[in-house]
C-alpha cells in the first residue's frame, strides 16, 4: 500500500510539473494550438527594462506574462467550460448571469431589473434639468432633441432569470426617467411597450447568447421612434416591415463566447434585408486619428 502512494505521489508531482513545463514547452514547439483570446480588453504591454527601475519592472513583467503566457486562453476556456458544464454556473458571475433554457443575460442589469437602486428625488430632478438645458440648447440651433429609452433583456425576457433573481419593487429606474416625459419639455421616447407588443408574434426579440436584441427588435425600437418624431416630421414615414426581408442565420453570442461556449450554444439570429434600393453606405475610410476609447470603425463612420 505504502508502494501505492509513493507511485501515486510521484505521478501527482510529474503531472503538476507537466502543466508548469507546458507552456514554455509549446511556446517552442507548437503542438497545441493556442485559443484565441475572447476576454474583450486589451493584453498587458511588455515593459521596457530600464536598470534604474529594477523593482518597477520585475513587478510589471510579472503582470505581463501572467496576462500573455503561452496557452493562457485554453487553460482559461477548460476552466470555464468545467464550470459550466459540472455546475451550471458562470465562469464571470460579475459579467454574465447563466438563466434557464440557455438563456445567458448581462449580470449588471439585475439591480436595475430587482428595482434595488432607484434615482434619489434630487438624482432625478439633475437629471430633468440636464435634459431641459439639452433640449433648450438643442431648440435655439433649430434642432429637436429627442431621447431614447431602451430596455434591457431582463425587462424583456424575465421568464429565463435564475430563481435568485426576483423584482423587490413595483418601480424602477427606466420608470423614473420615463415618467420625465410629463414635462412638456422633454421629448423621451419609451420603446418597450412597442417591444413587449411584438414579443410574442412568433420570433424573438432578444438573442439567447447575447446581450442585445436582434434586428427585428432594433426594428421595432426603430418603429416607436419613428411614430414619435414623425408627430414633429410629418414629411418623415417609417419602412413597413413587408419592405423588408427577414432571414434566420446562426452565429455566437457575446455572452457565449465570455462563457467559451460558443460552439455549444450557436442560435438562430433574425436579420433584415431591404427590399427597396439603397442609397445610402458607409462612406471611404481616410484614415483619421482615432480618439482614446472610440474604436477606429466607430469613429470613421
Amino acid at each position: 500500500m505504502k508502494t501505492y502512494f509513493k507511485i501515486l505521489n510521484i505521478l501527482m508531482m510529474l503531472f503538476f510539473l507537466g502543466i508548469l513545463a507546458l507552456p514554455t514547452v509549446n511556446r517552442k514547439l507548437h503542438f497545441i494550438k493556442e485559443e484565441k483570446n475572447s476576454e474583450n480588453r486589451t493584453k498587458i504591454e511588455r515593459p521596457t527594462f530600464k536598470s534604474s527601475t529594477i523593482g518597477k519592472y520585475i513587478k510589471e513583467y510579472d503582470d505581463y506574462y501572467t496576462d500573455n503566457f503561452c496557452l493562457r486562453n485554453n487553460f482559461i476556456k477548460l476552466l470555464n467550460k468545467l464550470q459550466f458544464s459540472l455546475f451550471n454556473v458562470s465562469s464571470v458571475p460579475d459579467i454574465v448571469t447563466v438563466g434557464k433554457d440557455g438563456w445567458f443575460y448581462e449580470a449588471s442589469c439585475a439591480l436595475n431589473y430587482k428595482g434595488a437602486n432607484h434615482f434619489t428625488k434630487e438624482e432625478v430632478e439633475k437629471f430633468r434639468n440636464e435634459l431641459i438645458k439639452r433640449t433648450k440648447w438643442a431648440a435655439k440651433r433649430g434642432i429637436k432633441y429627442y431621447l431614447v429609452m431602451v430596455p434591457n433583456k431582463m425587462q424583456m425576457y424575465p421568464e429565463h432569470l435564475p430563481r435568485q433573481i426576483i423584482q423587490i419593487s413595483d418601480t424602477f429606474r427606466y420608470d423614473q426617467i420615463v415618467s420625465l416625459n410629463n414635462d412638456s419639455t422633454i421629448n423621451i421616447i419609451d420603446v418597450r411597450k412597442n417591444l413587449l407588443k411584438h414579443k410574442n408574434d412568433g420570433r424573438e426579440l432578444y438573442q439567447h447568447t447575447d446581450d442585445h436584441w436582434n434586428e427585428l427588435g432594433a426594428y421595432y425600437g426603430y418603429q416607436e421612434i419613428m411614430n414619435r418624431v414623425s408627430k414633429d416630421f410629418p414629411e418623415l414615414k417609417p419602412i413597413s416591415l413587408d419592405m423588408l426581408t427577414v432571414s434566420v442565420e446562426q452565429r455566437y453570442g457575446n455572452m457565449a463566447t465570455m462563457l467559451n461556449v460558443e460552439k455549444e450554444y450557436p442560435e438562430p439570429y433574425v436579420r433584415l434585408k431591404e427590399k427597396y434600393k439603397v442609397y445610402g453606405h458607409d462612406g471611404v475610410k481616410k484614415g483619421y486619428k482615432t480618439l482614446p476609447l472610440i474604436s477606429e470603425y466607430e469613429y470613421e463612420v
